[in-house]
């Protein structure tokens, strides 16, 4: 039986699909931000928090079709959870989800698609799904970032971590119960990841906390340094006016 293709990491179709993915989010945020109305950019919010509910449920079909366990489909790796929590933000303009969804969101799907643990290739139905979920995470982050002008903190930074924690030692345990690997706790990916570049378990696990801290700032960073720029370019201002 001839051996289906594996996807190529920074090959060709890898790097074509995250490009159109790019394209297609900034083209809808570009169009969102060009309406007359807030009604209408809530609409196009709730359209993409949508199409989040239906890149899931697809997700769903596909992986009963394939013979997956129950455990398996549990929302609990942190893309698992925070593509839901995105969903939920945009259709309900709930802002409090806000800081999860920036950082969790940007700070776990950008790597899960530079490093996919996915060795189907285009047009795998798993490929799709697996890409356009992590692609919809960042447009729902980077939709409330630059349409709604919610902007992350250091506050934000803060709850997110905290969060992120409590939400390990949660699939901790249900790894413990039911023998799964959510967010990667009992061994590493079996795919190329960042995890490879850290010691074995359980190291990585305590390794991982500085790294999202350093990611969270990262993330936090355009927004510190535009802030100090409009600083000084009031003090400036101010000094340059006249008496």
């Amino acid at each position: 039986m001839e051996q289906a293709p594996v996807l190529q990491i920074f090959g060709t179709t890898h790097i074509l699909f995250m490009a159109f993915l790019f394209v297609g989010g900034a083209a809808y945020i570009s169009i969102a931000l060009r309406c007359a109305s807030d009604a209408c950019r809530q609409r196009m919010g709730i359209l993409l928090g949508l199409a989040i509910v239906t890149e899931e449920v697809l997700d769903r079909m596909h992986r009963v079709s394939h013979g997956a366990r129950f455990v398996d489909m549990l929302p609990f790796h942190v893309c698992g959870l925070v593509i839901l929590l995105t969903a939920a933000m945009l259709i309900f303009r709930e802002r409090r989800l806000f800081p999860v969804c920036y950082y969790w969101g940007i700070g776990g799907a950008v790597p899960s698609m530079l490093t996919p643990d996915c060795q189907e290739t285009f047009p795998d139905a798993y490929f799709l799904v697996y890409f356009v979920g992590h692609g919809l995470i960042v447009a729902g982050a980077m939709y409330a970032t630059l349409v709604y002008r919610w902007r992350p903190t250091l506050k934000g930074i803060g709850v997110a971590l905290l969060l992120l924690n409590l939400h390990a030692a949660f699939a901790g345990t249900v790894n413990y119960i039911v023998g799964s690997n959510f967010m990667y706790l009992c061994a590493k990916p079996g795919s190329a990841s960042p995890l490879d570049w850290m010691h074995g378990w359980p190291w990585y696990i305590l390794e991982m906390e500085p790294v999202a801290l350093a990611v969270c700032l990262l993330l936090y960073a355009p927004f510190f340094f535009k802030d100090r720029f409009c600083v000084r370019a009031e003090e400036a201002r101010e000094d340059s006016a006249p008496d």
